[in-house]
């Protein structure tokens, strides 16, 4: 998972289904996202402002995630301390990262909790 630390905390960034809605909503979706934040296009400012709103639909469910899956609560980032102690290549890196992380395919299973009858004998 792919974290933003900030004054010694460290914040989740994640791309969720409900993350991915929300960008559905602004008119975003998953194969036009990263043009979403390239400067191609739009102006400097404009590819900044989409890659910190990225950034902040990515940190908003990555604090979800961590409620969920620690019972967490984590304090939200401030939009304007992003601006000030970001550069524009951390922001898009970032976010291209969360979402790429967010993309791979994992399986997590812990064989110890499924017991004897959840693993197959082989011929």
């Amino acid at each position: 998972m792919v974290k933003l630390k900030l004054g010694g905390v460290e914040y989740p960034l994640v791309l969720t289904v409900g993350a991915m809605d929300r960008l559905c909503q602004m008119g975003v979706t998953l194969e036009n996202l990263f043009q979403y934040i390239q400067i191609e296009g739009r102006t400097f400012d404009e590819a900044v402002e989409h890659g910190l709103e990225l950034l902040d639909i990515l940190l908003d469910a990555g604090s979800n995630v961590l409620y969920f899956q620690t019972g967490e609560e984590q304090d939200s980032v401030d939009r304007e301390l992003l601006r000030q102690v970001l550069t524009p290549g951390q922001i898009w890196g970032l976010c291209e990262a969360a979402v790429l992380e967010s993309l791979k395919r994992t399986v997590e299973a812990d064989h110890s909790k499924n017991g004897e009858s959840a693993v197959g004998i082989s011929p």
